[in-house]
Protein backbone atom coordinates (compact mmCIF):
# COMPACT_ATOMS: atom_id res chain seq x y z
CA UNK A 1 0.00 0.00 0.00
CA UNK A 2 1.45 3.23 -0.71
CA UNK A 3 1.91 5.73 2.23
CA UNK A 4 -0.28 8.11 1.07
CA UNK A 5 -2.92 5.22 0.59
CA UNK A 6 -1.56 3.90 3.76
CA UNK A 7 -2.04 7.64 5.79
CA UNK A 8 -5.88 7.92 4.47
CA UNK A 9 -6.84 4.45 5.98
CA UNK A 10 -5.25 5.60 9.05
CA UNK A 11 -6.87 9.15 9.32
CA UNK A 12 -9.88 7.39 8.32
CA UNK A 13 -9.83 4.84 11.22
CA UNK A 14 -8.78 7.41 13.61
CA UNK A 15 -11.88 9.51 12.47
CA UNK A 16 -14.49 6.61 12.98
CA UNK A 17 -12.72 5.68 16.28
CA UNK A 18 -13.85 9.27 17.37
CA UNK A 19 -17.50 9.86 16.50
CA UNK A 20 -17.75 6.48 17.62
CA UNK A 21 -15.76 7.56 21.10
CA UNK A 22 -18.11 10.67 21.43
CA UNK A 23 -21.59 9.07 19.58
CA UNK A 24 -21.52 6.16 22.39
CA UNK A 25 -20.95 7.40 25.76
CA UNK A 26 -21.99 3.89 27.27
CA UNK A 27 -19.76 2.41 25.31
CA UNK A 28 -16.65 4.10 26.32
CA UNK A 29 -14.21 1.80 28.35
CA UNK A 30 -14.05 2.69 32.18
CA UNK A 31 -10.56 1.70 32.36
CA UNK A 32 -8.57 2.88 29.51
CA UNK A 33 -9.46 6.77 29.06
CA UNK A 34 -10.02 7.78 25.28
CA UNK A 35 -10.68 4.17 24.11
CA UNK A 36 -14.37 2.27 23.22
CA UNK A 37 -15.21 -0.37 25.16
CA UNK A 38 -15.37 -3.09 22.51
CA UNK A 39 -16.60 -6.06 24.94
CA UNK A 40 -19.69 -4.05 25.41
CA UNK A 41 -20.38 -3.30 21.44
CA UNK A 42 -19.92 -7.17 20.66
CA UNK A 43 -22.52 -7.87 23.10
CA UNK A 44 -25.14 -4.91 21.86
CA UNK A 45 -24.65 -5.08 17.92
CA UNK A 46 -24.15 -9.00 18.06
CA UNK A 47 -20.92 -8.75 16.27
CA UNK A 48 -17.03 -10.87 16.55
CA UNK A 49 -14.46 -8.70 18.30
CA UNK A 50 -12.56 -9.23 15.07
CA UNK A 51 -15.41 -7.09 13.04
CA UNK A 52 -15.54 -4.03 15.10
CA UNK A 53 -11.35 -3.90 15.30
CA UNK A 54 -11.49 -4.13 11.59
CA UNK A 55 -14.41 -1.28 10.99
CA UNK A 56 -11.94 0.61 13.61
CA UNK A 57 -8.58 0.00 11.43
CA UNK A 58 -9.66 0.53 8.54
CA UNK A 59 -11.84 3.39 8.71
CA UNK A 60 -15.56 2.06 7.15
CA UNK A 61 -18.84 0.72 8.55
CA UNK A 62 -21.05 -1.88 6.77
CA UNK A 63 -23.76 -0.11 5.68
CA UNK A 64 -26.57 -2.78 7.30
CA UNK A 65 -25.10 -1.75 10.53
CA UNK A 66 -25.64 1.99 10.80
CA UNK A 67 -29.15 1.68 11.79
CA UNK A 68 -28.10 -0.66 14.60
CA UNK A 69 -25.27 1.69 15.95
CA UNK A 70 -27.86 4.90 15.98
CA UNK A 71 -30.27 2.51 17.91
CA UNK A 72 -27.92 1.70 20.95
CA UNK A 73 -28.80 3.04 24.30
CA UNK A 74 -27.72 6.36 24.74
CA UNK A 75 -26.07 6.57 21.22
CA UNK A 76 -25.77 10.57 20.32
CA UNK A 77 -24.86 9.18 16.48
CA UNK A 78 -26.76 10.05 13.50
CA UNK A 79 -26.78 8.72 10.30
CA UNK A 80 -24.76 11.94 8.63
CA UNK A 81 -22.15 11.62 11.33
CA UNK A 82 -21.60 7.80 10.20
CA UNK A 83 -22.23 8.25 6.19
CA UNK A 84 -19.03 8.98 5.60
CA UNK A 85 -17.57 6.12 7.25
CA UNK A 86 -20.47 3.22 4.77
CA UNK A 87 -18.48 0.92 2.94
CA UNK A 88 -20.36 0.26 -0.36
Amino acid sequence: MPNSAKHETTAAASDLHRVLYRGLPRHRSSFLIGRLDVQQIVADLSVTHQAIYRWLRTGRLPARRIRQLLDLKGSTLTAEMLLPFVSR
